[in-house]
């Protein structure tokens, strides 16, 4: 346990890595107007306000659980998301159990973070990204869909994991093996309970932009585990872009959504690369 917990330490950003401060200052140069900054110090506080609460009524992950649904829907509000292209391929998906949204990582967590070197938070890190912002962007496509909104995140470290528990996190290890073979597992369980779940995954595994020395738009490289998922459970994907307008806030872009099953499985690294270079050409226009 001891391993698992260093290692859930060790994934967290820090002050003092080279590529961890070169992307946040590429971030920050979108959060260029008035309303930018404003709204990114809003959606800091309504975030501190729920961990705040959530920290000390751990004993009550339903409230967390619906305090964490009210929290997204603000923060949606609050960063001025709106779909701006591929609205009509949600009908696609109207009748369907299950969706998994693969998106970029937009690192706006990193524009929210929360200091912790004074110990304000009973955490073992001195900051940390508020994981609600990472996503509530994609709200208004849940909310189109129908369905609740659920994040598939590597685990945090001490009692955030309780609270990314209670927010219905699909939580990864940090490591070990077979974590595509759980996930799967993860999604089933997860659809048979809530049939309308929307699940968003990141293929690129981190921050976009941060490992290829690259922009906040310059996707790194894919993963095929999201891909390995939809077709072992026959859950849709749809492919979502995120970019930031510092005048407006967030434009969201749907491409069409891909239906997998498991004889797909011979060509999903080609799947994988088209659905990248799709949403790059999109990130791009």
């Amino acid at each position: 346990m001891l391993e698992i917990e260093n290692a859930r330490i060790a994934r967290q950003p820090t002050n003092k890595d080279p590529q961890e401060l070169r992307i946040r200052s590429e971030l920050e140069k979108l959060i260029s107007t008035s309303w930018s900054k404003e709204a990114m110090k809003k959606m800091r506080e309504e975030q501190e306000n729920f961990f705040k609460f959530s920290f000390s009524h751990l004993q009550k992950p339903q409230e967390i659980l619906r305090r964490h649904r009210k929290l997204l829907a603000k923060l949606n509000k609050i960063s001025g998301a709106r779909i701006v292209a591929g609205e009509e391929y949600l009908d696609k998906l109207k009748n369907e159990k299950g969706i998994i949204i693969v998106t970029n990582h937009f690192g706006i967590a990193k524009l929210t973070k929360i200091d912790n070197s004074e110990g304000r938070f009973p955490i073992p890190i001195e900051v940390f990204e508020p994981f609600p912002s990472r996503y509530a962007s994609l709200f208004l496509v849940s909310e189109r869909l129908g369905g609740n909104l659920y994040e598939t995140a590597i685990e945090l470290p001490g009692a955030l994991n309780e609270i990314q528990e209670a927010c219905g996190t699909l939580m990864i290890p940090p490591v070990g093996e077979k974590r595509t073979e759980t996930l799967i597992e993860k999604v089933e369980k997860l659809v048979e309970k809530d049939s309308r779940a929307v699940m968003v995954m990141y293929p690129e595994g981190g921050t976009t932009g941060k490992r290829n020395n690259g922009g906040p738009y310059d996707l790194g490289g894919f993963h095929s585990g999201a891909f390995v998922v939809s077709a072992k459970t026959r859950t849709p994907i749809l492919p979502v872009c995120q970019a930031f307008n510092p005048e407006k806030g967030f434009e969201i872009k749907i491409l069409e959504p891909i239906f997998l099953e498991e004889e797909d499985l011979g060509k999903i690294s080609d799947i994988v690369e088209m659905t990248k270079a799709s949403m790059q050409s999109r990130l791009l226009v």
